[in-house]
């Protein structure tokens, strides 16, 4: 019987010693996660007129560009981890468990808060199933947990809702559009940017018309509304060089729209534009381009560079053309299929089958097709406009 009772006995012991152990390195975690976050914060620090005072942070940026959180995203190394994730959760809560005297003066009050901003983009940054249902809580309900005696500029800068929407832009959950859209009304603008971004990042076309209809009732950025136009539609549309000095610019694609000064922020009337005709510009551009791609193919066959660089004119229409691309797919033109790829970040692999992309089609065209206004008194034809205004 003792060799049984040594072997109980030993098993015990090492149990409690592996529980220990566990909780002596989550402890660790714990403590090594909190660090992180008090460094993040004290880096991000900057000295004006002698006092410590801290800058935009996490830093939020514009322009959204590439599928990665881009760097301006700032979530902190080691935090975007799912291992992180009950820290983060804890953290923004309730606030970093600190000593109250961790930072000095201004940044006493603001770096816990602080603290929950950088928390809630880690949290998306690790894609942990808890992330969407936190951060559309805090879009929601979050206001402003900031100290009460803090300007009204600086809540408006740090309001948890404006990174809450971030972060749903790097989740890039469509579930998350009705709500975002909702939130483009908002009065804090620092909030309606973020959601801009965050439906762009999310790429779905409902979101367009909210989009474009925002920036014609509210004071919007032109050129925070053409970063996310480009990213949600892929169109490549622009203005002639030297617009961004003085002078009066040309739009190449819609010069009938005239000359046009960067006062009359003319980013704002070329998408509300291209809206209004989209249906029967981008058929006319695309019966343009697709022309020079068959003509190439037909007439200079072993010219692959010229061929591919034709084809890819006709993805500067952007996602308005997904139509009328996959039509020609199912007659047949598989070489098109890169292009579908190309457009939806790779949704469909760009050597997929004409099967599996008229599949795919079906199962997602509505998130997919823009949803252009009828175009009632809209020339129906860019060329009939110029013969028009000539």
């Amino acid at each position: 019987m003792k060799p049984l009772r040594y072997f109980k006995l030993i098993v015990t012991v090492f149990l409690i010693v592996s529980m220990l152990n566990q909780i002596c390195f989550a402890e660790n975690d714990s403590k090594s996660y909190s660090d992180l976050l008090k460094e993040a914060i004290r880096k991000a620090g900057m000295y004006r007129s002698g006092f410590k005072l801290l800058s935009q942070v996490p830093v939020m940026g514009r322009d959204w560009e590439g599928t990665a959180p881009p760097e301006y995203i700032r979530f902190v190394d080691g935090l975007d981890e799912k291992e992180a994730v009950p820290f983060l959760l804890y953290v923004i809560k309730n606030g970093p468990d600190w000593p109250t005297d961790e930072f000095k003066g201004y940044n006493s009050r603001l770096a816990p808060h602080i603290a929950r901003c950088y928390a809630v983009l880690c949290l998306a940054s690790t894609n942990d199933s808890q992330a969407y249902p936190v951060l559309t809580d805090l879009l929601q309900n979050g206001a402003y947990l900031v100290d009460p005696n803090i300007g009204d500029e600086i809540k408006k800068k740090y309001d948890i809702r404006k990174y809450a929407a971030a972060g749903l832009g790097i989740l890039a959950d469509g579930r998350a559009v009705d709500l975002l859209v909702t939130v483009l009304d908002d009065m804090n603008p620092e909030v309606k940017y973020q959601s801009m971004f965050a439906l762009a990042k999310i790429k779905d076309t409902r979101a367009i018309e909210p989009i474009l209809n925002a920036s014609e009732k509210y004071e919007v950025d032109q050129f925070s509304l053409h970063s996310c136009m480009k990213k949600l539609t892929k169109t490549k549309i622009s203005l002639a060089e030297g617009f961004h000095d003085k002078r009066a610019s040309i739009s190449p694609d819609f010069p009938e729209l005239g000359e046009m000064k960067l006062s009359e922020e003319p980013y704002k009337k070329i998408w509300q534009h291209w809206f209004k005709i989209g249906k029967n510009w981008t058929q006319e551009k695309f019966e343009e381009k697709y022309g020079k791609y068959t003509k190439e193919k037909r007439n200079h066959p072993k010219h692959e560079t010229a061929i591919r660089y034709e084809r890819r004119r006709i993805a500067t229409l952007g996602v308005a053309a997904l139509p009328l691309i996959i039509k020609k797919i199912e007659q047949g033109e598989t070489d098109l299929i890169p292009l579908v790829s190309e457009l939806t970040d790779n949704q469909i692999n760009e050597n997929a089958d004409v099967s599996d992309v008229l599949i795919w089609w079906q199962t997602n065209k509505n998130r997919w097709t823009i949803p252009f206004p009828e175009p009632n008194n809209v020339k129906k034809s860019v060329n009939s406009q110029k013969i028009r205004d000539d």
